[in-house]
Formats: C-alpha cells, structure tokens, sequence
C-alpha cells in the first residue's frame, strides 16, 4: 500500500466573513478578495529594477479595484492617479491591499503551525 501525503492548499487562502467595499472618485469597489494580479505586482518588483515598488502599488491597486468589475467599467492607472492625490496615495493603497497584507501575514502564520514533511523522492 502507498502513503499518501495530502496537503491541503484550500487550507491557506483567507476566507472573508464579510464583503470589504472601498469607494474612490465616486465610484465603490469591491475589494474583499485578492486577485492574483497582485502578487505578481509584487512579485514583478523582486525580478525587474525597472518596476519600482510606487508601480507595483498602482497596479496591484488597479488589480484590486477592477475585480468585481464589468469589462467596459474597470478603471485604470491614469484614472486611479487622476483620483489619488500625492498626499494620501500610500494610505489609499494601504488600505485598498489591505486584504493582501493580512492574507500574506495569516498565510504564513498557518504555515508555521502545520509545515508539510518533506517529500521523498525515489
């Protein structure tokens, strides 16, 4: 008989108890979940030097806000910098990833508790 090792990766995605809605130039968004756009902004800015971290706050932002969106409604980089003004742009895009940051932290928190063992290979 052969051991079977499940990992349940369903397991480490955050679950919302409740829908998280932001409004920004007159307009709400639904924000409760993260798009796997996100990540690869931040993940662009590790691997390219030419992306800087403001470029992967105004995508992931973007990636955020489009979400629950129609096609012909989504916004984009020149209307969230149209909206967004110099002063509050961290904290707008603070609070917009938000559901990002504490999944990242709730994420690796689950891992220290349950590490998956190592794999043998034949």
């Amino acid at each position: 008989m052969t051991k079977r090792n499940l990992i349940d990766l369903d397991a480490l995605i955050p679950k919302r108890e409740e829908e998280r809605v932001v409004t920004l130039g007159g307009k709400e968004f639904n924000v409760s979940s993260v798009p796997v756009g996100v990540s690869l902004a931040f993940l662009r800015r590790q691997t390219d030097p030419d992306y800087s971290l403001t470029d992967a706050m105004i995508d992931s932002s973007v990636s955020m806000l489009n979400q629950s969106l129609p096609e012909g409604e989504q916004v984009d980089r020149a209307w969230f910098l149209s909206v967004v003004d110099g002063t509050s742009f961290e904290t707008v895009c603070d609070v917009i990833l938000l559901p990002f940051f504490e999944g990242k932290a709730e994420i690796k928190a689950n891992l220290k508790r349950v590490k998956p063992e190592p794999q043998k290979t034949l």
